[in-house]
């Protein structure tokens, strides 16, 4: 299996989609939430909404932190239970610790270790690697090579071993915020246009968003709904744009699995050693 992977990534490889040629016949949107270890308010209802409205997402969740509670079955029952036969929604590995700038092998052991819990917690594989805080080098794209993922999402690394997901807008507006953790306010909804509208009209085809659901609540934990509203609008702002709403793995598989070439970054280094 691992030699097929490498040989299709050796494959892809060979020619890059550049900008303005077109690898759907839609615009795509990957809506990325970070940080799910249990069950919130937040991710309730983003899940409920995802469902009802027919949007594609991927969770990033942190296997360390479930472990970190004693792998409370409660919560691999109430995550199972919230994404149970759901098609639209990929979950992701999330790492934890800093990986830029580690060793190969440390990293390999780190992000191996994360692997396995979320195969043990989940019961499946996963395809897709969240980098922790943004934080990979081309190690890290390796070693997730290494372990079989398809994709990462995080920081731009030159000659990736892998295809990058960057982000390409935030939800949360961190330049405004100084209060807790969390307790941070989202883009207003007509820079959210704005931005958007300027990746509508390029020549780009991904517009990968970044959130953290346990921000559509307030500081009580309940939700939130002017955060709620911005987001609803955003979703039917990009609805009347006909994209398509596709997850991380989606997306890798349009690309690297449909007879097209990559368009994500250079893997100069795919497939070798």
């Amino acid at each position: 299996m691992k030699a097929i992977i490498l040989l299709i990534l050796a494959i892809a490889s060979i020619s890059e989609i550049t900008a303005g040629q077109k690898i759907s016949d839609k615009k795509i949107v990957i809506i990325r939430d970070d940080d799910v270890f249990k069950l919130e308010p937040g991710l309730e209802w983003l899940t409920t909404f995802s469902v009802n409205n027919n949007i594609n997402i991927t969770y990033a969740v942190i296997p360390i932190l479930i472990a970190s509670k004693n792998v409370d079955k409660t919560i691999i029952d109430n995550l199972t239970k919230l994404i149970d036969n759901r098609n639209n929604i990929e979950l992701a590995t999330h790492g934890y610790d800093v990986l830029g700038g580690l060793p190969y092998d440390v990293q390999y052991s780190l992000i191996d270790n994360g692997t396995k819990l979320m195969e043990q917690y989940f019961g499946s594989r996963l395809y897709t690697f969240i980098s922790p805080h943004g934080s990979c080098d081309l190690n890290t794209t390796k070693a997730c090579r290494d372990l079989g993922y398809h994709s990462i999402s995080g920081i731009a690394v030159n000659d990736s071993y892998l295809p990058n997901f960057l982000t390409n807008f935030y939800w949360e507006d961190y330049s405004i915020s100084n209060l807790p953790n969390y307790r941070i306010q989202h883009i207003k909804f007509s820079t959210f246009v704005s931005m958007f509208d300027r990746f509508y009209n390029s020549s780009n085809e991904i517009y990968v968003t970044q959130m953290h659901h346990a921000t559509w609540c307030n500081q009580s934990g309940e939700i939130n709904t002017t955060q709620i509203k911005i987001f609803e609008n955003s979703i039917a702002y990009m609805k009347s744009k006909n994209v398509e709403f596709m997850t991380m793995e989606q997306a890798y598989r349009l690309i690297y699995l449909d007879s097209s070439p990559t368009y994500f970054v250079n893997c100069q280094n795919a497939g070798g050693n």
